[in-house]
């Protein structure tokens, strides 16, 4: 949206070298956010990363995500502040919660917990003790506060449906 940027793109696609144009199909595209590139607040995901910066792989438990899904109307800030309550909510009742936004996607997700490569065993496919425990108080992940529904059967789409489950996610690199 940003004018000059557009203009420079326009400068940019316009540019020739020997009758050709490398640049024709340069994109827009956002680097950084306001959040991303400034400090964390209380909570955001990227603080808990900061703590333990060597551990790798650092996961949590995703139980919650709030998103536009790009519908018109649809306001991003809402989605953010809803975010928020919720890792809130999750805080003053004693979970270790978080919460990440990601502006280009208007997604904003809320975890619990933290845990090293032992949370998950990739050869018995098991969660440790720990991430199951957390599943059971969290069975559902939900979407914009709500459980969100999916097949039982994948190859029946229209019959019995179930909570999709919370899921293990890794915490991203600062």
């Amino acid at each position: 949206e940003d004018e000059a940027a557009q203009v420079e793109q326009k400068r940019v696609k316009g540019i020739e070298r020997n009758g050709k144009k490398p640049f024709a199909g340069v994109m827009l595209m956002r680097t950084a956010t306001a959040d991303a590139s400034g400090p964390p607040k209380p909570h955001d995901l990227r603080t808990l990363r900061a703590q333990f910066p060597t551990v790798r792989p650092l996961f949590t438990l995703q139980v919650g995500a709030w998103s536009t899904f790009g519908e018109k109307g649809a306001d991003y800030d809402d989605m953010r502040a809803a975010a928020e309550r919720y890792c809130a909510d999750l805080r003053a009742k004693g979970h270790e919660a978080w919460f990440l936004h990601d502006e280009d996607s208007e997604t904003s997700i809320v975890a619990v917990g933290h845990f090293d490569r032992r949370a998950y065993d990739p050869k018995s496919t098991l969660f440790s003790p720990e991430v199951e425990e957390l599943m059971r108080k969290f069975p559902a992940n939900l979407v914009n506060g709500e459980p969100l529904l999916i097949p039982v059967d994948p190859r029946n789409p229209k019959g019995k449906t179930k909570p999709q489950p919370c899921r293990l996610v890794e915490v991203p690199a600062v």
